[in-house]
């Protein structure tokens, strides 16, 4: 089974190939990740936890969606979310454009 080791938020983890188990229970989640373009929804970053977190579960069991979620932020969910599928052998699109530059306008208080 493939591996890849991960430095999120200053820990490693270890993400691990998701099984066909996994992915039949994923394929919805999949087909929601796969439609993203721009920012994710509520409901696109809960299917992106989803799947983060059963590539990590094999080897942090204990891993709560909750803390998945806490883990990946805008700067490494891409690379997070490649990582696991990459790991499983299945290469998909990347999500959105990584761009140095802002997103909209900046916002001002008055």
């Amino acid at each position: 089974m493939s591996t890849k080791v991960l430095n999120l938020r200053g820990a490693e983890y270890t993400v691990s190939a998701l099984t066909f188990g996994q992915l039949r229970k994923a394929r919805e989640d999949i087909k929601t990740v796969s439609a993203i373009r721009g920012l994710p929804s509520d409901e696109e970053m809960d299917a992106l936890c989803r799947l983060i977190g059963m590539g990590l579960q094999k080897e942090h069991p204990s891993l709560t969606l909750e803390q998945v979620a806490d883990l990946v932020d805008f700067t490494n969910f891409q690379d997070v979310f490649m990582a696991v599928m990459g790991a499983s052998g299945l290469q998909l699109r990347p999500i959105m454009p990584v761009t140095k530059e802002p997103i909209g306008e900046p916002s001002t208080l008055t």
